[in-house]
C-alpha cells in the first residue's frame, strides 16, 4: 500500500499547482547544494555524499532527492499529511541524509513523512 501511495504522490497533480511551481523553484535552487563539493570540504558528510555519487551518479542522486521532497510536498499539497507544511530549505539535506542510509527513495520518503510528522509537529 505504501509503495502505491508513494507512486500516486509522485504523479499526482495538485490543484493548488502555484504553490507546488514556488516550492520546485526553491527546491531546485536547493538541491545543487547537496553535491559532495558543495558541501564543507573533509567533513563525514561530504565524504558520504561523495561515495553515494559515485556509486549511482550525480544525476541520479539528485533525482533521488528531488523524488522524495516532491512526494513530500504533494503529499502535503493534498492533505495525506500536516497540511501546514511544504518545502522549506534544509529539507534538501535531510532527505539526502536519509538516502545515504536508506539507499531507497521511498524508505527515504516515509522516513522523512515520520520525521516531520513527530519533530516538528504544526
Amino acid at each position: 500500500i505504501r509503495e502505491e501511495l508513494y507512486n500516486e504522490l509522485e504523479e499526482y497533480a495538485s490543484e493548488r499547482e502555484i504553490v507546488f511551481k514556488n516550492s520546485f523553484q526553491q527546491l531546485e535552487k536547493d538541491i545543487i547544494r547537496t553535491n559532495w563539493k558543495a558541501l564543507k570540504p573533509g567533513t563525514v558528510w561530504q565524504n558520504l555524499v561523495r561515495e553515494r555519487e559515485e556509486r549511482c551518479g550525480r544525476a541520479a542522486h539528485e533525482k533521488a532527492i528531488m523524488d522524495v521532497l516532491i512526494a513530500f510536498i504533494r503529499r502535503e499539497e493534498r492533505g495525506d499529511g500536516h497540511g501546514s507544511r511544504s518545502y522549506t530549505q534544509g529539507l534538501n539535506y535531510v532527505a539526502c541524509l536519509l538516502l545515504l542510509f536508506v539507499d531507497e527513495e521511498e524508505k527515504a520518503f516515509w522516513l522523512l513523512c515520520s520525521l516531520i510528522e513527530r519533530i516538528a509537529p504544526p
